[in-house]
């Protein structure tokens, strides 16, 4: 493995990569909806497991079709 590879992202890394509000990424953190983990007092996101989300969500709304979905 990659020594330089992070295996966890902050909440703003997580905002920044998927392109969506911090009060979005709250929400779906508190749904239980996008994969995260809790050190400490931190709340930390598996990279991989975002990746792999988000891989999820563009299967289920039908391979880059042109529509919407409701991620929330």
């Amino acid at each position: 493995m990659d020594e330089n590879k992070k295996l966890l992202w902050t909440q703003a890394e997580v905002v920044n990569y998927l392109s969506l509000g911090k009060s979005t990424v709250q929400t779906l953190t508190a749904s239980g909806r996008l994969p995260s983990i809790k050190i400490g007092a931190r709340r930390l996101y598996p990279v991989d497991e975002v990746r792999q989300w988000v891989s999820s969500i563009v299967e289920d709304s039908g391979h880059g079709e042109n529509r919407g979905i409701d991620i929330i």
